[in-house]
């Protein structure tokens, strides 16, 4: 799997190729085909990660050692009581739970990183698409 500061690709070089094959497959309005409407979905599923623990290791698990790096520290509620929380708050901890539980430090850390990063993966491939589209003369709804 790609690092959380690329995409899944070949590089840059990579990147860019896919690119000109996407503007080149997506209609342009005022011409030709593209005076047809046309729906563009993309995909950004890779947030949704965050629900579920390795068991064994994050590289076992698709992503490499980059993933789970980063400055994000663990915040004052990390372990905070949930007993005059609402219930709910509980559990989701307890289902959380169930695939694997960070347990040091260290690991809690590596998962609020590896969550910070998949964020960030997912905010820069929505904008590099959004700036591709709207350069090829289509709109965009985030």
């Amino acid at each position: 799997m790609a690092s959380p500061t690329t995409t899944p690709d070949h590089g840059i070089e990579g990147r860019r190729a896919a690119g000109r094959r996407g503007r080149a497959a997506v209609p342009r309005p005022g011409g030709g085909e593209g005076e047809k409407p046309f729906f563009l979905v993309i995909s950004l599923v890779n947030p949704h990660d965050v629900l579920f623990y390795p068991s064994r290791t994050f590289e076992e698990s698709g992503y490499d050692d980059s993933w789970p790096a980063g400055s994000i520290e663990l915040p004052p509620t990390c372990e905070e009581d949930l007993g005059t929380k609402p219930t709910v708050q509980e559990q989701f901890l307890r289902i959380f739970n169930l695939t694997g539980k960070p347990e040091s430090d260290d690991e809690k850390r590596g998962y609020l990183n590896f969550y910070g990063n998949l964020m960030r993966s997912s905010d820069t491939t929505w904008s590099r698409s959004s700036t591709s589209s709207k350069r090829g003369g289509c709109s965009t709804t985030p």
